[in-house]
């Protein structure tokens, strides 16, 4: 799944096919590479938070 946000950001989700897991990226351009990691952050945020709801759906993040 891929969506496009009027900003030019891109969220994009994968499933993987032999794990139970979901990947996402985020694509952003900004002015320097500075910004664009601080926006990418930001979105990614947004996005866990907005559209995968992981405390709704159970869903938990993999240990670092």
């Amino acid at each position: 799944l891929t969506i496009t946000f009027e900003n030019g950001c891109v969220a994009q989700f994968r499933a993987s096919g032999t794990e139970p897991k979901l990947k996402y990226y985020v694509e952003v351009s900004a002015g320097s590479s500075e910004e664009s990691t601080a926006m990418a952050q930001r979105v990614a945020k947004i996005v866990v938070a907005e559209m995968l709801q992981p405390e709704q759906n159970g869903l938990t993040k993999k240990p670092q």
